[in-house]
């Protein structure tokens, strides 16, 4: 039998040009019957007569068996004969691998593929591009997700037309507190509760505020009183993306408390702005600096109020923004039926001296020097960040 003709010999006589041409004009002449010269040709290619789908042509121009009497898919194809870098697996072999679900695996671990999570919108998981390390962005029924590390929560869904979320976009959707969902006008919704059938979504405020000043917040205990950006939770104020707030009680704690049964100088509790370490500090000093049960530090650091654990007795100057937000703060304490505050004097965390601490009148605005031992009002405060 003739030795087979291979591409490459023609193009080592007569060059790769001429060589492949004469080669594929060979290959394909006519259609002559059996031991016509069209068969001739093809038998020296290895090629039957009526033709073999079982060959396929190599990027050598050899006919080789097409995978050995199995079908190959574009990798094995293109891996035969090729030097250079060619690492592609596409649908069955990456069905091996990621399941059903299938996909193209690219050679830095990213993949592409349908979603791991249905939105339950008509886009059946639509298309996700997924990562080396795992997070994923997902396009589904005309919207953008972009997901978690597991494909499993969604961080933010984009471009929802004019709809907006329902109490059943809850958890059983892939959303929690913290997703975010976008209209195309570009309103921003934040959900703070996902419980299933009664997520909790609350538009943003152009400001960058989500709560507003005066504004009953049963989630968080009380009012909004004070409100600042920070790069850090509970941070100093700049011009970050962190929502911090001042929380004030919806009722009094008491209308008759000492600051303090002795006349001891408690180490730390001078602050004028940082009511949190001054109660912190005073709860430390404890009965020996007369700082005992019914004492103003104590009925704000053990109250649970509106169901938190974390009040503390204001310092002087968060006593000073209420005062100055009274107005809003009254229509919020309102709206919680709570105990408004009253046209009297306030006890501040800020100590003066061993004798004396300081206190804030809220019928005049003024602050003033009392001695601990007097009877004052106590209404407790609490922070949060978002």
């Amino acid at each position: 039998m003739a030795t087979p003709l291979k591409k490459t010999t023609l193009e080592g006589v007569l060059g790769k040009f001429y060589g492949e041409k004469l080669y594929n004009l060979l290959n394909d002449c006519c259609s002559e019957a059996p031991g016509g010269f069209c068969s001739e040709v093809k038998s020296c290619l290895k090629v039957s007569p009526e033709g073999n789908s079982s060959l396929v042509l190599n990027q050598q121009g050899e006919w080789i068996t097409n995978g050995s009497g199995s079908d190959q898919n574009l990798q094995q194809v293109t891996d035969v004969g090729n030097t250079t870098t060619n690492d592609i697996q596409l649908i069955n072999d990456a069905e091996t691998i990621y399941g059903a679900g299938g996909g193209i695996l690219l050679d830095n671990g990213s993949r592409l593929r349908e979603g791991t999570i249905d939105a339950g919108l008509g886009g059946s998981k639509g298309i996700a591009q997924i990562c080396a390390v795992g997070y994923e962005l997902k396009w589904e029924a005309g919207r953008l997700y972009v997901m978690d590390g597991n494909g499993i929560y969604i961080r933010w869904s984009l471009y929802n037309f004019t709809l907006t979320p329902t109490v059943t976009d809850d958890n059983t959707l892939g959303y929690l507190p913290g997703s975010r969902w976008t209209l195309d006008d570009g309103s921003v919704y934040l959900c703070t509760d996902s419980s299933t059938g009664a997520a909790v979504w609350v538009l943003q405020s152009s400001s960058g505020y989500t709560y507003e000043i005066g504004q009953y917040v049963a989630a968080q205990g009380g009012v909004i009183a004070h409100r600042w950006l920070s790069t850090s939770s509970l941070g100093s104020p700049t011009s970050g993306t962190i929502q911090n707030y001042l929380v004030v009680d919806t009722a009094d704690l008491s209308t008759s408390a000492q600051w303090a049964s002795l006349d001891v100088d408690i180490s730390n509790v001078e602050s004028t702005w940082d009511g949190t370490t001054n109660t912190t500090n005073l709860i430390a000093a404890g009965a020996g600096s007369g700082i005992t049960a019914g004492t103003a530090a104590v009925l704000c650091n053990s109250s649970t109020n509106n169901g938190k654990s974390d009040w503390y007795l204001p310092a002087l100057d968060e006593l000073i923004k209420i005062f100055q937000n009274r107005w809003d703060i009254a229509q919020g304490i309102a709206t919680a039926s709570g105990t408004q505050l009253a046209f009297n004097i306030y006890w501040a965390s800020t100590e003066d001296d061993s004798t004396t601490a300081w206190g804030f009148t809220f019928i005049s605005g003024i602050s003033n020097i009392r001695p601990k031992a007097n009877s004052l009002y106590v209404r407790a405060v609490r922070k949060f960040s978002i």
